[in-house]
């Protein structure tokens, strides 16, 4: 993207990466690992739409009960997220 930027005659003064420094941030043994595990950080917020994400997880749980989806971030939303996640059923997602 910087790059780009240049390209179009542009100054950069400075990059932010969005994500995790593969180099730092690794997955843990296999042994360690849950399977079927989904961990979305984010803000939670109506742009982001944590409901849908809540209501999808809930339909792959039918197929695949053991796993689980966990919302971390900043609520913006007063905690509806986590009443949906409630309503949506047993376990559809920590939050």
């Amino acid at each position: 993207m910087a790059a780009q930027v240049r390209g179009a005659g542009h100054r950069v003064d400075r990059q932010v990466v969005l994500g995790i420094d593969p180099e730092r941030y690794t997955p843990g043994p296999a042994s360690e690992r849950r399977p079927h595990r989904v961990c979305c950080v984010a803000s939670l917020n109506r742009v982001k739409d944590p409901g849908l994400l809540v209501e999808a997880f809930a339909l792959r749980r039918r197929k695949l009960p053991a796993a689980t989806l966990e919302l971390i971030g900043e609520d913006t939303l007063a905690g509806a997220t986590a009443r949906h996640a409630e309503r949506t059923g047993p376990g559809a997602a920590a939050v």
